[in-house]
Order: structure tokens, then sequence, then C-alpha cells
């Protein structure tokens, strides 16, 4: 599976052959990593979404109502 990796390949052979820097595990363990984070990412942006939908009247309501302000009363009593 990772002599297979089509990303490393290109550091088996020709010029770059043995100048990857970097054990082909902790590259691997580096993509789990960031795979990781964005998945977990799209999975807190999945679950918050329909809060952030039910939410969203709410606060562009609160703004329509703070932008009026008190002050412009058209009946001032």
């Amino acid at each position: 599976m990772v002599t297979d990796d089509f990303l490393l390949i290109h550091y088996d052979k020709g010029p770059c052959r043995n100048k990857l820097g970097h054990s082909r595990a902790s590259v691997i363990w580096h993509r789990t990593q960031v795979v990781g984070i964005f998945a977990g990412f799209g999975l807190l942006l999945l679950v918050a979404s329909p809060f952030l939908l039910l939410a969203t009247p709410f606060v562009l309501c609160c703004k329509c109502k703070c932008s009026k302000g008190e002050d412009d009363d058209p009946m001032p009593s």
C-alpha cells in the first residue's frame, strides 16, 4: 500500500531519489492527520448547520430591531 503511493513515487526514481527527508510512515501519518482535521471540521459543520439555519432569522431580526433604535419612534409620547 505505501509502496504504491503515487505521490511518493517521484522520490523513488530520477534526480529526487532518496531526497524525501522523511520516512514514508511519517508522511503517511501527516496525511492522515490532515485528512482527520478536515473531516473533523466537516463533521462539525454538518452538525452545526441546522442550528445555524435556525438561528439566522433571529440574528437578522435582532439586527433590524437594533438598527431602528428607540429614538426613531414616529409618535413620541
